[in-house]
Formats: structure tokens, sequence, C-alpha cells
């Protein structure tokens, strides 16, 4: 008697990127020679469900967890970093609207179908709330996935009618998110870039005035403690979230560039060297296993504080201490090291054939070195770090 297994909803997905894979690889070149993700491209990652992920099942997602959604991300990225990097975005707004909106804005945004909301939290335009809702007016950046959205989201500070931004009880200004259906927003469309180029991540301005229902509004700070649906992931907290999402994508960006300079080596010939091919060198090897170690046990490390956040967040209800957010942080900012040296590495070993234009290792190069210029990601995180570090330290036992 045969017993049939049927997949998770994570082994699902896994299996639709494995099937939508060579139409993303086959105009990758192209889709960053045209600064967009490819029409059918479009279309292969909106049919796969991959951006409602994060999305309760019950509203048409497929209900995964942070962690499981950490994997498939990263998985997605390694077989098309500017498609990874979208619905890195896209998904990421996906979970948290649908867990933390209310009632009113998930009916809205989740009721017919999932929305599909673009944009950048980070409060750069201003808000004052009036009855019902909000006025909002801004200039903000980075709206990644922008040519597959339905919405966007921009996040600014509540100013009162004295035209003063109105200070929370945790001595920040109050924040808001408000998400907006696209037509309301005037797109700039100046993505022109040297790296992450079909990620469409543009300029959008919004207002001035805008309008906003309060059900389409989420606090940024003080930060929500009380999301009634979806996982405990999005509680984390705005601090940690960013960072974190971030880090499955260089991730996966690293695994390729190691995986694309493995092929190339068995042939790869060079005149001027002693050994047959790349492959048959000895620093060549030495250079690969010991890359490939380190982009494991980063890999591992992050997982294991985002775990840890995770169940943190599960008991407290969130968001994570300011420590595990150090942490966090820390992590992040090891994975962008080491999977920055993965696309050098790769890069530098590939020659003449990985510097050509329309190159896989060609393209890892300048994405990686892109995003790795993120605020979010920024070394100096590990400097924020250091009084949490030093302190757990410092408590260890005296040596003689």
């Amino acid at each position: 008697m045969s017993t049939i297994t049927l997949s998770t909803p994570k082994e699902a997905l896994l299996a639709k990127i494995q099937e939508i894979a060579p139409v993303l690889q086959e105009d990758a070149a192209a889709s960053a020679r045209e600064g967009v993700l490819s029409v059918r491209a479009q279309q292969a990652v909106i049919d796969s469900g991959l951006l409602g992920m994060c999305v309760p099942i019950d509203m048409g997602g497929s209900g995964l967890t942070g962690l499981e959604w950490l994997e498939v991300l990263e998985e997605i990225t390694r077989v098309d970093a500017h498609t990874g990097w979208c619905v890195m975005a896209l998904s990421s707004h996906g979970g948290l609207f649908s867990s933390g909106l209310s009632d009113d804005g998930v009916a809205e945004l989740f009721g017919n179908g999932v929305s599909r909301v673009a944009g950048m939290p980070a409060p750069r335009g201003k808000s004052r709330r009036v009855e019902g809702g909000v006025l909002h007016s801004g200039k903000h950046g980075f709206a990644s996935g922008s040519s597959m959205c339905t919405h966007f989201v921009a996040g600014g500070i509540v100013h009162g009618d004295d035209g003063k931004p109105i200070i929370a009880d945790n001595g920040l200004p109050e924040m808001l998110m408000v998400i907006v259906p696209r037509e309301e927003v005037k797109e700039q469309g100046n993505w022109d870039v040297n790296g992450m180029e079909a990620t469409t991540s543009i300029d959008f301005e919004l207002g001035p005035d805008l309008f906003v229902p309060d059900h389409r509004t989420l606090s940024l700070n003080p930060w929500k403690n009380d999301f009634p649906r979806g996982a405990t992931y999005w509680r984390i907290g705005v601090d940690a979230l960013g960072p974190a999402g971030h880090t499955p994508c260089a991730l996966g960006m690293a695994h390729r560039a190691l995986q694309e300079i493995a092929t190339l080596a068995p042939t790869r010939k060079r005149i001027d060297i002693q050994f047959p091919t790349l492959a048959d060198q000895p620093r060549f090897q030495h250079d690969l296993v010991k890359l490939d170690a380190e982009l494991k046990s980063a890999r591992v490390g992050f997982h294991h504080i985002m775990a840890a956040a995770d169940a943190e967040v599960a008991e407290s209800g969130g968001p994570v201490a300011p420590e595990t957010a150090h942490h966090i942080k820390q992590q992040v900012r090891v994975v962008h090291d080491v999977a920055v040296r993965c696309a050098d590495f790769a890069y530098h070993n590939g020659g003449s054939t990985g510097f050509r234009d329309g190159h896989t290792i060609s393209r890892l190069l300048r994405d990686l070195h892109t995003i790795n210029t993120h605020v979010v990601v920024d070394p100096q995180v590990l400097n924020a770090a250091a009084p949490t570090v030093l302190q757990e330290l410092q408590a260890g036992p005296a040596t003689a």
C-alpha cells in the first residue's frame, strides 16, 4: 500500500521556482539592459504565488512563516538576482500588511486577491491626522518591484496642526506608513543605475496633502505589537526587519556567484600558468573551498539568530529587544561581507569570460556591490552593535 506525501506550501513554492527558472534566466540579461523585468518574467512571478507567500492562506496566500520566507527568497534570488529582489520587496509588504492592518484594510487589499505593494516605508514624508485618516505629502524612493505593483507604501512623520512633529512616548516622532493605489502615485521612472537595473526601484511622489484613510495606515513608530494575524516574524520590529529581509538575497546571489565560477573553471584555460585549467590551480581550489565554508557559516549564523528572534517574539509579542536587533544586524553585515567577496572572487577568476556585459558573473558583481551600499546594511551597524557585544563578552569568566 503506497502513501501520498503532500508538499508543504514552502515545498510547493520551491518547486514553482524551478518551473519558472528557465524563463527568468533566459530573460535576465535582456531585463537588466532594459531596466525592467521582461513581461513574461513578470507574469511568471505573479502567477507563481511568490508575491503572496507570506499572506495567510485564508486570504489567498501561502501562509509561510518568516523563516520559511527567508529560505524561499534565497532560492529565487539564486535563480535571478533582480527577480529575487522584487519578490523580497513585494512579498514582505504582503506579509506585513496582511498581518497588521485593520480588518477594513485587509478587506480592501486582500479581499479580492493579493495586492502587490511596492515602495519604501522610510519616513521621508509628512502626515497630518484628519477625520477618518491622514493627509500625506512626500517624495519617496526605492520602490523595488514597482513594475508589478498595484499599490505603493510610503512613510511619514506625523505632524500636528502647528506644523511640528508629534513626539511619541518613546521620545521619537510618531511615524506612519500609508498605502495608496498606484493610480494616485506620481511615478518618477528614474531608475537609471549600474546594478539591480531590472528591479525598477524608482522614486515616487505622493500629494500634496493626499488623503489616506485610517484603514490603509500602519504605525511605524511606535511599532505595532498586537498584529492580529499572520506569522510572528512580522512583529520583530522595523529596526530588524529591513536588514534581515535583504540578507537572503545576498546569500542567494553569493551562492550563484560561486556556482558560476565553479562551472566555468574546468573550461577556463590560460597559457601563462602551469596548470591545464583554472579548476586545477591549487590556489583557486583553496580560495573556493574557503569561501564556500565562509558563506555556509555566515548563513547558519544568520538563520540561528533569526530563529531565536522569532521565538522571542512568539513569547513576548514583539518587537525584539534592542540587543537581539543588534545581533541580527551583526549577522546581516557578516553575510554581506562574505557575499561581496564571493562576487569579487568569481569576477577576478572569470577573466575575459566573466567581465563581458550580460554574463551572469558580471551582473552579480554589480548587483552585490549595489545592494551592499544600502543604508540598512551599512558597516556602521557593527559599531551600533558594539556596546551589546562588548557587554556580553565582558560578562564572561575572567582569565587568570
